[in-house]
């Protein structure tokens, strides 16, 4: 195994380990929290351009590319996980106030939903 291997398998592993801690938090909260869907979004797609620069244009060796791969496939994961439990959120926020339930909204939730409701 050359150094350039060892150093892309090293790479890729602390890829890993570097986006596994919110990838279980995301999937065990299920909520997005305080995460940027842009920036997710805009970083994965970012590395998939530079591996596919690396890989099909420039010929690369794969452990020039492949651990960009890597952090680009965690920050996807992230993305898709947060994208999903932001848009489930929203759907379930804006199911309570078409059924006037606003029990389970915050203060501030509930002053929007008041201001939403037809006059009397």
């Amino acid at each position: 195994m050359t150094l350039s291997q060892v150093c892309s398998y090293t790479s890729a592993v602390f890829a890993v380990i570097a986006f596994s801690p919110q990838v279980v938090h995301t999937w065990r909260f299920r909520a997005a929290g305080s995460l940027s869907l842009l920036f997710f979004l805009v970083q994965s797609a970012g590395c998939y351009l530079v591996v596919f620069n690396a890989a099909f244009i420039n010929h690369d060796p794969w452990p020039a590319w492949v651990p960009v791969g890597v952090g680009g496939t965690m920050q996807g994961i992230i993305f898709v996980l947060a994208a999903y439990h932001t848009v489930r959120d929203f759907r379930e926020r804006t199911a309570k106030l078409d059924s006037g339930d606003s029990a389970l909204l915050s203060d501030t939730q509930q002053g929007h939903a008041a201001l939403l409701q037809p006059v009397k």
